[in-house]
Parts: structure tokens; sequence; C-alpha cells
């Protein structure tokens, strides 16, 4: 799109249709008053509402980035969700015809060329609020006409969920934190495990490489899974290559098969590093630690420690910049940065990359893969950096859908502190916990 137009698609509300076929977003482009209604299919909605808390409190932007999952033929988008100064990106799995319409959008380099895309529609709320503007060409106009009638049933279904939203807004100001909480985890609670759609397709399945822990006296993982025994006692000084892990594919990875679930630890190496090492250690799980370049600069014993016991290091940039809209240059020199001091401490560089704040674009994507990187985002998201609350990231942990998730953690005493109970909670379900490589 143009630079002045079209750079933000703000999402305004997501609806079913009666017959559940198929159902719309309601949108509004860069600055403009103007909303519009877009049709999308069955899967991509549910898809997409499972990772929405429409609360009145958060603004979510769509991006027209979309990543390939080459191993499940599936699609990946992402939402946006900001409160404040604060922003999260959450991904959600698209239909090739709801990536090929973000494709279309994205090419758009003039208002008006918004016009003749079938699957938008625009609604005039100023002063004929239940009649969208006819877009097809004469030929077309008896489909369209049905389409209206769709449309207006939809936004009969809008006007109700802003009722809601606005009630939902007026009872939430009472007591902000307690409900911004429990919303975020009722719907990852309700909607990610009944929706298989969600939980089958937003899962990039890696291949799986499993080394396991040897030990007698533990009991195997099942479900037709890699057995696994990761009991280990806190004397044990076990081989560093019987830490449990998967082996990822190169590209991007957002979360893993059924049955595993991951530990990632940002922003380090830092004070608590070594604290949740020995943490992870001690109940014979693996874990990922993605560190700043500045920071290994800072503490190379904590690298070296972390390494040596067998865990995983990935980088999260040199500076924990923002890498869409960098130069390319600078924009290698993030990717590669800690790569220099990483060499000097443990003898080798990193394969997996973090982007910062999951700001992932085209570019940076392809980048990446030039410079042999693994990208690893996530699926699961307590925010941990925002609470700095132990209870409320366990009761994160408690609620969501563990099986298949990659959990993105920053190193806090918070963190430290909710570990233990994490790790036990997530072995009595039976889950294989993993480093990633």
């Amino acid at each position: 799109m143009s630079d002045s137009y079209g750079k933000v698609i703000e999402l305004l509300a997501v609806e079913e249709n009666d017959s559940g076929e198929s159902g719309y977003l309601r949108v509004k482009f860069s600055t403009d008053t103007v909303e519009w209604l877009w049709e999308a299919d069955r899967e991509t909605v549910q898809s997409l509402k499972a990772v929405l808390v429409m609360d009145g409190l958060h603004k979510y932007r769509l991006s027209c980035h979309t990543v390939r999952d080459v191993m499940n033929e599936t699609d990946i988008a992402q939402v946006t969700r900001t409160y404040r100064e604060e922003s999260t990106r959450y991904p959600f799995s698209c239909s090739p015809d709801f990536k090929s319409n973000l494709d279309e959008v994205k090419r758009v380099q003039h208002p008006q060329e918004l016009l003749a895309l079938s699957f938008l529609s625009r609604v005039h709320i100023d002063s004929e609020p239940h009649k969208e503007e006819n877009v097809s060409s004469e030929k077309n106009r008896p489909r369209q006409l049905r389409r209206t009638r769709r449309l207006r049933q939809s936004l009969k279904l809008v006007s109700m969920s802003v009722v809601s939203v606005f009630l939902i807004t007026v009872l939430s100001s009472f007591n902000y934190s307690h409900n911004f909480t429990d919303s975020s985890a009722d719907v990852l609670n309700q909607a990610a495990p009944t929706d298989p759609a969600f939980a089958e397709t937003t899962v990039l399945t890696p291949d799986v490489t499993v080394e396991a822990a040897v030990s007698s006296a533990g009991n195997p993982a099942e479900n037709g899974k890699s057995l696994l025994n990761t009991s280990v006692s806190k004397q044990s000084k076990e081989p560093v290559s019987q830490m449990p892990y998967v082996e990822l594919e190169e590209g991007v990875t957002y979360g893993l098969p059924e049955g595993y679930v991951a530990l990632t630890f940002d922003d380090g190496p830092s004070q608590y590093s070594v604290e949740i090492m020995s943490i992870l250690k001690e109940y014979g799980v693996g874990g990922t630690f993605f560190f700043v370049g500045t920071n290994v600069k800072k503490h190379p014993d904590y690298v070296r420690t972390i390494h040596e016991s067998g865990y995983s290091i990935g980088s999260h940039s040199m500076t924990h910049a923002k890498l869409p809209g960098l130069g390319l240059e600078m924009l290698k020199e993030e990717m590669t940065g800690p790569d220099r001091f990483l060499e000097d401490i443990i003898g080798e560089s990193s394969i997996l990359f973090r982007p910062p704040y999951g700001a992932l674009d085209e570019r940076t994507e392809s980048v990446s893969g030039q410079l042999g990187k693994k990208i690893v985002m996530w699926n699961r998201d307590p925010e941990d950096w925002l609470t700095r609350d132990q209870d409320k990231i366990v009761d994160y942990i408690k609620q969501m859908k563990a099986s298949g998730s990659i959990v993105i953690l920053h190193e806090s005493q918070a963190v430290v502190d909710s570990l233990p109970e994490i790790i036990t909670y997530l072995k009595n379900q039976n889950l294989s916990i993993v480093g990633l490589r």
C-alpha cells in the first residue's frame, strides 16, 4: 500500500453468520472512519476468535504478513493486541483463500481500490446503518444481492456484539486487573481445546528427534509418542546429550506436536539464568534460552554454565531491536551479532533465533533463512513480563491448552518462583517438557 494509506488494518469484531459456514471480520483501514465487512471462511474465523479477548479495553491490528508451514501445508497469519503502549502478537491459522485476500489488500495503493475487492463490503454507518455498498459489476448484481442479505444478518450480530462489549467494559471498570486475567485465560481455555482446527493447524509440526534420559525408575510417556524418561534426581550427573529435546525443521516454528511442551526463556543471560537452569535440571526437563547479545557480553560465565549443562541457547538479537524497518546490514548485524560472543565463550554460534517482540516480516524471515537460522516463535504467552506475578503465571499455565505448546517466559524472580509448580503441573499432564534444537 502507499506510505499514507492502508498500512494499518484495525480489527473491530469477528462474527460467524447464522449458517455457521462462514463469518465476517469488521475492520477499518488506516485512519479512515469507514468500516468494512470482510467475508472469511469458518475455520479462519474460529482460529482468529480463539486468540482474541474482546473486552473493550484492547485494540487489535491485523497483519498482511503470513508464514507458510510447509510441514502441515498451513498458512499462519498474525494479529497484534495493543493496550496503551504495550503490544503483543498472536498467530492464528488461516485458509489459502484468506491468505490470498490479505495479499490483495497488501497490493492496494489507493482507498478506492478496496471497492473492487469482492470479499469486502463497505458499511455506511452515518445515514444508513444497515446498507452495504454494492461493489460488484451489473452482471454480478444477483449474487451481490444475496451477499447483501447475508451481510445484513451479520450486522445484527455485530450490533449485539457491540452492546456486549459495552456492558463488559462497564463491568470491568470496577476491577480491571481481575477481569483482564480471567478473560484472557478463558479464551485460551475454552476456544483452543474445543476447536480442532486451532489445535491442529496452528501447531507447526517439525520432524521430531527426542533424546531421552535413561533411568529404570521412570515411567515412559504413552499416546504413541517416542518413549521418554526424564526422571533425574538432584544428585544425578547425566550426560548433557540425554536432556530431552525436539529437533526443529528449518523455517518458522510456532508450536510442537501433541504430547510435547517447550519452556523458553527470553532476554537473558541475567542474574536469574543459572537458577532457572538449575530448576530445570533438578526436574530433569528440557528448556531453551534466547539470549540478547549485549547481555551475553556482560555475563559469559552464565552462558558457559548453561551450555555445559546441556541446555539450548538461541539468539534474541544483539540489542533487542524491532527488526522490521531496519536497513539490511543492521538487520544482519542484529541477527548475527550475538554469535561473535557465543563462539568465543562456547565455541559455537546459535542456530535458533527469536525476533524481539515477535516482530517478523517477509524480509526478516528471508534473511534468517539465508543465515541458516531457525525462527522460533510461540503459541502460549502468560505475559509474565507485564504482570511479574507468580500466581498469575501459574494460573495461566494451568488454564491453557498445554499439549503442543511453546511457552514464552522472561527471566525474572516471578518466573523462578513459579517454575517448580509449572513443571510439576505439566508433568502430571503426562507431557514431555523438551528443549529445542
